[in-house]
């Protein structure tokens, strides 16, 4: 028997068809509704629609800290929910700070406020280099550093700072 011929044979369907039913029959026919209709009354879901109530359609950059990690969790639903994105800091009139605690000390100080602050003294200076591109030339200097317009906790994880340019 060919195996073209044995993947099409009854006693075959019936093997690998079987587990899956049983699967499925296990599984109740709501089970991504809940978690859906969950994640919609968190505050993961209402980041996005507050960010934009607070930038409008202003330029906005996202820098992550630390860092190493980006800050799209964050930049993509804001752009899904109107938000207009910007390339980089100086292009910008807002800079919104995903922080994640977990690296509170690899930051080298914590989310939630002083670690957000330092990254925006650190603008202002000049001292920031694209993201994981240490090696490259940092953001050209602010000269003032942005002053904070909101912070929130978007989990028990992350925190968001939102700043302004003046």
């Amino acid at each position: 028997m060919s195996p073209l011929t044995a993947l099409s044979h009854p006693a075959f369907i019936r093997a690998a068809v079987l587990p899956l039913t049983l699967l499925f029959a296990a599984t109740p026919a709501s089970a991504g509704t809940p978690a859906n209709a969950r994640i919609a009354d968190t505050p993961l879901a209402a980041a996005p629609v507050q960010l934009v109530e607070t930038t409008g359609l202003a330029p906005t950059a996202f820098l992550g800290l630390p860092r190493f990690e980006t800050p799209d969790g964050v930049g993509f639903p804001f752009v899904y929910a109107g938000g207009n994105l910007a390339s980089d800091p100086g292009s910008a009139e807002f800079i919104v700070v995903p922080c994640d605690h977990l690296f509170d000390q690899v930051i080298g100080a914590p989310c939630g406020g002083a670690a957000e602050d330092r990254l925006m003294q650190e603008l202002a200076a000049g001292s920031v280099n694209p993201f994981l591109k240490a090696d490259g030339r940092p953001y050209p200097a602010l000269g003032r550093a942005p002053q904070l317009v909101e912070r929130f906790d978007l989990s028990p994880r992350t925190s968001v700072s939102i700043y302004r340019r003046e």
